[in-house]
């Protein structure tokens, strides 16, 4: 095993490697992988956009090819539909290949494996199921080397590194824990965010000079940030805040930056590694990574600007998703280019994604994250949603699919959240609520 002294080391080495030496080292290594991929998708963000679509198209046709040959749920869809991928001449071909849910996802999903892979050699992420049901998706290492580069390309243009120390406000850790501190990362239990929890981490963090940078969830952030107002606390400055992975608010934003005094980067993905998008420094929008995945607009029924976003992976051969309806609504602007000089799409609003929060009365905080995990592993749900009465109770509605349920671990699961904390139910329903923007808010607040 590396210790992280020697393995920054080994990262530093490769960072500075020459660029012919790193492209044979590659072959052997994920973390100079990494750095390879970081160099091409630098090197491309300012080429013209005509030459960086060629690129992409090139990239999702041989997308294509593969699936059609070795991933069984696409081997017959194609031949259903009748669509060839000799046939694939231009972006708008791809429209004959129906859009991809993720319910079809989940009743599907050993399909969408390559018959080229073996499972033991893949890497597992479930979703967090902020659209109500968890699944599980592989990755091969070349994906996750890519996802690398994107995540130290978006660390770059903040002002901080890989290296760095930083807090993360993103994970909920065992309830007795308030933080814990792995390898250069201090992680903030997302469980604890009771007035008391607080008052303790505003404490720490005013006298740290460790981290450099945090990273979170803007729901999260914006609790700790208020709460530092009301103190009338002075925090030390830090270099950036990372925040991700949900709608991050105009109101948010100034708060955020007010706090910590420091710039805020937005960050955009999804865990099914089908999109990315990365804020610059002129904060105009999400810069989505051509390299990774090719995005589309699909116009909605409601009068909202923009559409849903449809988004296909690029790089991961392990379980390819071709059209994966993320479930988000945005607008994306195709063509101009941005005052940075990186040239692609951006996305300029996100509806989507935006998380409530259940506090229950005893200060225990949830967000989709935590609540999901409940979800994991059970099956014969299609969608679902939490609706909570603050104190008074949580119903959690559920609309079942045709698989078989496993109730007594569906209440296992959920008794381990409510049972001590609040009166909860299970409550089957014929279909869940959608909001204006068409999609499942998986936490739903009444406040009467």
């Amino acid at each position: 095993m590396i210790r992280p002294f020697f393995k920054k080391a080994l990262d530093s080495i490769a960072y500075y490697m020459p660029e012919r030496l790193s492209k044979y080292a590659g072959h052997f290594s994920p973390s100079i992988s990494s750095i390879n991929y970081y160099r091409e998708i630098i090197k491309d963000d300012y080429l013209g956009l005509e030459e960086r679509r060629h690129k992409q198209f090139i990239k999702l046709k041989r997308l294509l090819m593969y699936a059609e040959e070795k991933v069984p749920y696409y081997r017959n869809l194609f031949r259903k539909v009748n669509f060839s991928v000799n046939d694939f001449n231009n972006f708008s071909d791809l429209e004959a290949i129906p859009i991809l849910t993720k319910e079809c996802l989940q009743k599907n999903s050993e399909h969408f494996i390559s018959d080229d892979m073996n499972k033991s050699n893949l890497f597992p992420n479930f979703t967090s199921g902020s659209t109500g049901t968890p699944l599980c998706i592989f990755f091969t290492p070349k994906e996750l080397s890519y996802i690398a580069a994107i995540v130290k390309k978006q660390y770059n243009i903040a002002g901080v590194d890989l290296r760095d120390p930083y807090i993360c406000i993103a994970k909920a850790l065992n309830k007795k824990s308030l933080m814990l501190y792995q390898k250069d990362v201090l992680y903030i239990n997302t469980l604890r965010f009771d007035t008391v929890s607080l008052d303790t981490i505003i404490d720490f963090l005013k006298k740290q000079r460790k981290f450099k940078f945090i990273r979170g969830y803007p729901t999260y952030l914006q609790i700790l940030t208020r709460r530092i107002k009301e103190c009338n606390v002075l925090m030390r400055p830090f270099k950036a805040v990372i925040a991700g992975y949900e709608y991050l608010s105009k109101e948010n934003r100034e708060l955020i930056e007010e706090v910590f005094q420091c710039k805020v980067f937005d960050y955009y993905a999804m865990t099914e590694g089908v999109i990315h998008g990365l804020e610059c420094e002129y904060h105009t929008g999400l810069h989505l990574e051509m390299h990774d995945s090719f995005v589309e607009q699909i116009a909605v029924e409601q009068r909202t600007e923009g559409g849903k976003i449809i988004a296909t992976g690029l790089n991961n051969y392990a379980m390819p998703l071709i059209r994966y309806d993320t479930g988000d609504v945005g607008v994306i602007t195709e063509e101009g280019k941005c005052a940075c000089g990186r040239t692609g799409p951006l996305l300029t609003k996100l509806y989507g994604r935006y998380s409530d929060l259940m506090q229950l009365n005893e200060g225990t905080t949830y967000n989709f994250e935590v609540l999901s995990r409940a979800l994991c592993n059970v099956s014969g749900i299609r969608e679902s949603r939490f609706v909570y009465y603050p104190r008074h109770k949580v119903v959690f509605e559920m609309v079942r699919n045709q698989l078989s349920l496993d109730r007594k671990k569906l209440y296992k699961h959920l008794s381990g959240l409510f049972s001590k904390q609040i009166a909860w139910e299970i409550r089957e329903v014929s279909e869940i609520p959608r909001s204006e923007n068409g999609k499942v808010n998986f936490i739903s607040v009444v406040e009467n």
